[in-house]
């Protein structure tokens, strides 16, 4: 028997709340990172005005994906692209910046939350168009950065490994979910059988 799509959707199992808090803390850094960048753009003498408000737009996507993550981090789960057009604008504004800013470390929070959201096979997903992205930034932003072995090798390698570290998180995160529910379904036995001990003794 087929079930209507608000069945499916009660009978959808709730987002892991430790999960969503690692979601929150995680858009929570990415907003600091953009803050910096706007604050550094700020300097005299240097105006990209279109970089400027691109920042702002990720610092108030990441503020309100922080805000709103129990909303937002199960659909985000459930609908890759909606990730991958965060991710695309990231990658527009690591292409004005140049790709040696600090505004690489907001592209790489992406890729923790692709590893927490995803695990290893959306991850790895989200790590080769990061990859390819990035290079293609680099591709626009080559007249302003220095092509070495730092930009050229060195900086996307880093998109996998803090995939990996959102994978990792994520394992412990469940791992230590699944303990919690072993220790509640433990105690719950414990307390059925001292009831069931207590009721035998009373009808002796």
């Amino acid at each position: 028997m087929g079930f209507s799509g608000a069945e499916r959707t009660r009978a959808a199992p709730p987002f892991p709340e430790r999960v969503g808090a690692a979601f929150q803390l995680l858009m929570q850094i990415r907003m600091l990172i953009a803050a910096v960048n706007m604050a550094l753009i700020l300097v005299p003498g240097r105006p990209p005005v279109e970089e400027f408000v691109l920042l702002l737009f990720v610092a108030m996507i990441s503020w309100l994906s922080a805000r709103r993550w129990r909303q937002i981090a199960p659909r985000m789960a459930a609908h890759p692209l909606l990730l991958v057009l965060d991710m695309c604008l990231s990658f527009v504004v690591l292409g004005i910046g140049g790709t040696s800013g600090p505004f690489l470390l907001a592209t790489l929070v992406t890729a923790a939350v692709a590893g927490l959201l995803y695990r290893w096979p959306g991850m790895l997903a989200v790590a080769g168009l990061q990859i390819a992205c990035y290079y293609t930034s680099l591709a626009v932003s080559a007249p302003i950065v220095p092509v070495d072995f730092q930009t050229l090798l060195g900086q996307p390698i880093y998109y996998p490994l803090a995939g990996f570290a959102g994978v990792a998180l994520r394992r412990l995160l469940d791992d230590f979910a699944a303990q919690e529910a072993a220790l509640r379904s433990a105690e719950v036995a414990a307390a059925a059988a001292q009831e069931r001990s207590r009721l035998a003794r009373e009808m002796h």
